[in-house]
């Protein structure tokens, strides 16, 4: 599955990119869902991975990662609903 959004740390500080092929609505979801990553201090998705524990590049599911994507999806989808 393709990423629709990412997030890069540097010393100089963060980047968000996200797919500009998304729709409006996705494209919303997909930037607060990554700002939601940062606001949270989630780690990074590297330390979820190594070279065991992808397939295809993508990340097998554990516990802290699927607890972190589902955390960053429910506050972005509040920060939708507040924002109306």
């Amino acid at each position: 599955m393709p990423r629709k959004a990412l997030t890069l740390r540097t010393a100089r500080g963060v980047t968000i990119l996200v797919d500009p092929e998304l729709r409006p609505p996705q494209r919303a979801f997909a930037l607060l869902h990554e700002l939601a990553h940062c606001v949270l201090q989630h780690a990074p998705i590297t330390s979820f991975l190594d070279a065991a524990t992808t397939e295809g590049g993508a990340p097998l599911a554990n516990a802290s990662f699927v607890r972190q994507e589902r955390e960053a999806d429910a506050l972005a989808a509040l920060w939708l609903q507040l924002l109306g």
